[in-house]
């Protein structure tokens, strides 16, 4: 068995890590994440370790608007 990293409280890019979630299908660790948005969602610890995601989705619309603006 696979020891799990605590990584509650951490924050990677714009999410905050609230609680453990369990374990998904693949018996990877899962943690209940709070964007700075407000919006809270469940995604693997490995993922957030990784660099993917940094946020809920909201932050990357903007970075999308604010290259047209400035092109």
């Amino acid at each position: 068995m696979r020891a799990i990293i605590d990584i509650m409280g951490q924050r990677f890019g714009r999410l905050l890590v609230m609680e453990p979630a369990g374990m998904d299908s693949n018996r990877a660790m899962t943690w209940r994440v709070r964007c700075d948005c407000g919006t809270e969602f469940i995604t693997r610890g490995k993922a957030l370790r990784y660099g993917s995601p940094k946020s809920c989705g909201c932050w990357k619309p903007r970075v999308d608007q604010r290259r047209k603006e400035h092109a």
